[in-house]
């Protein structure tokens, strides 16, 4: 089989994947910066009551601002923050169902892998990733989010993670849980044009 045709076979099933492995940590990312914005608009707000007070020695506008920003943009701002809060602890109460749907991708890539190259001797390197060839890192991403709870990695497994944990700290967890995110988020597979082009490489 070649690449192309494989990646069509599985298309549906890496582009779900990848959209359920980064929808709440879009919603996260699309929250603080909504965020972002209404605590700068507070701040701003307070500045010019207190220039108001401070300046033209104007306390009846003063304390209009005030409570003007206090009553709206100050309002939404404590809103956004408690919404932001909800997403970012159902984002950590997911966080292996995260962990398994990543693990889900690599395990797709590396069947990719398996099934235009056979062995990972016959296949191309592919680009470094920080300090992992793109085929390693697939291939013992996979062996890592596969095998991680019998808690005896094979030596490869090893070796590609003790090179990411100089890189990411969190990649020392090899031996105790499911990094697959973590894995993903390295290749910067957040949507399905990268894993795309990735896959394309190592055709």
């Amino acid at each position: 089989m070649d690449m192309k045709t494989w990646l069509g076979e599985t298309e549906h099933a890496m582009r779900a994947a990848i959209e359920l492995i980064w929808a709440e940590h879009a919603a996260v990312a699309e929250a603080t910066v909504a965020l972002a914005k209404l605590e700068a608009a507070t701040e701003r707000g307070y500045r010019q009551s207190e220039a108001f007070t401070d300046t033209f020695d104007d306390e009846g506008l003063a304390t209009a601002l005030h409570w003007d920003t206090y009553f709206g943009v100050d309002k939404q701002r404590y809103h956004a923050a408690e919404a932001l809060d909800v997403l970012m602890g159902s984002q950590e109460a997911r966080t292996s169902s995260r962990a398994v749907l990543a693990g889900t991708a690599l395990q797709i890539a590396k069947q990719g892998l398996s099934a235009v190259h056979g062995k990972p001797d016959a296949s191309p390197d592919g680009r470094n990733v920080v300090c992992i060839v793109l085929k390693e890192l697939i291939w013992q991403g996979r062996n890592q989010a596969m095998h991680w709870e019998e808690g005896k990695p094979h030596k490869a497994v090893e070796a590609c993670f003790e090179k990411l944990k100089d890189v990411n700290p969190a990649f020392a967890d090899y031996a105790v849980r499911n990094l697959a995110f973590e894995v993903i988020e390295l290749l910067g597979w957040n949507d399905y044009g990268a894993f795309e082009a990735d896959m394309l490489s190592l055709a």
